[in-house]
């Protein structure tokens, strides 16, 4: 899962620049390992660019998603009836 994150620094501040570099160093160690139901996600590729006055900030995360309701997800397709390979042979063969 790829996740951005763009910030702008407050129309306020000294030095814009400053305000870009010191957040693009926050979110490295908070965007590392991020909670998710109890678990851990571990932030991977993580890079950041300023461009026009604008930080983003990129970060990959590796997710796996489980169905835990087999058959929910094949639901309304309508079941086949597969022959063994030989006995499609079998009626290939007295066919001709």
């Amino acid at each position: 899962m790829s996740v951005a994150v763009q910030y702008l620094p407050p129309e306020d501040a000294e030095s814009v620049s400053l305000a870009l570099l010191d957040m693009a160093a926050a979110l490295y160690p908070l965007l590392e390992s991020v909670p998710v139901n109890g678990g851990l996600y571990r932030g991977n590729e993580m890079r950041h660019e300023i461009t026009d006055g604008v930080l983003s900030f990129f970060a990959e995360y590796c997710v796996h998603v489980l169905n835990l309701e087999p058959g929910e997800a094949m639901a309304g397709v309508p079941s086949v009836s597969v022959k063994p390979h030989s006995e499609m042979r079998r009626r290939a063969f007295a066919a001709s």
